[in-house]
């Protein structure tokens, strides 16, 4: 259910960023680097936080358009009992960005990749697609805030492992023109 409603945002979000793309000015051809902190959250049978994370991703727009190639890897922890559960991913996908005032750059973004669970001395990796979106905001030089929310969905045996994920960091410019 909250899966459902949180893809129904997602395609209003994207339908929204596609108008403002089209009539927002030229798009810029600079990668970027976002660095920011991390929260996920499964939220199948027993809520379960993991409130100790990174996020590392790198975008490149493709011809000066408003699509961009991302790619991500984050990780999250915690710790009980003297074990820490670690989950990873790894992904890449397409970003879908917009500009509906002078420094306000809402994103809409769906990744595809892997997910590794380890804790106890075992992991497992497994297949995961991750729709999401987000807003940057201008804040000197090319460096943004962003803050944004995603929908991890993991595939392990048949089932689908969904959960939340919280960011919120910096981005950085990392070429230029």
């Amino acid at each position: 259910m909250i899966i459902r409603r949180s893809l129904s945002w997602l395609a209003s979000a994207t339908v929204l960023l596609t108008a403002c793309a089209g009539s927002a000015s030229a798009q810029t051809t600079d990668a970027t680097l976002g660095i920011s902190y991390s929260f996920l959250r499964y939220l199948e049978g027993a809520d379960f936080n993991l409130p100790v994370g990174w996020l590392i991703s790198f975008a490149k727009p493709i011809d000066r358009s408003a699509i961009s190639l991302v790619g991500e890897l984050a990780g999250n922890y915690r710790s009980e009992f003297g074990e820490t559960l670690k989950v990873h991913t790894f992904q890449g996908g397409l970003r879908l960005s917009g500009r509906t005032a002078p420094g306000v750059n809402p994103f809409a973004q769906i990744l595809l990749g892997g997910v590794n669970s380890g804790c106890c001395g075992g992991s497992s990796t497994n297949f995961m697609i991750e729709p999401g979106f987000g807003v940057d905001l201008a804040m000197s030089r090319g460096v943004a805030f962003r803050g944004g929310i995603s929908f991890p969905i993991g595939f392990d045996n048949g089932d689908a492992i969904t959960s939340l994920r919280l960011q919120a960091g910096i981005v950085l410019p990392i070429s230029s023109r």
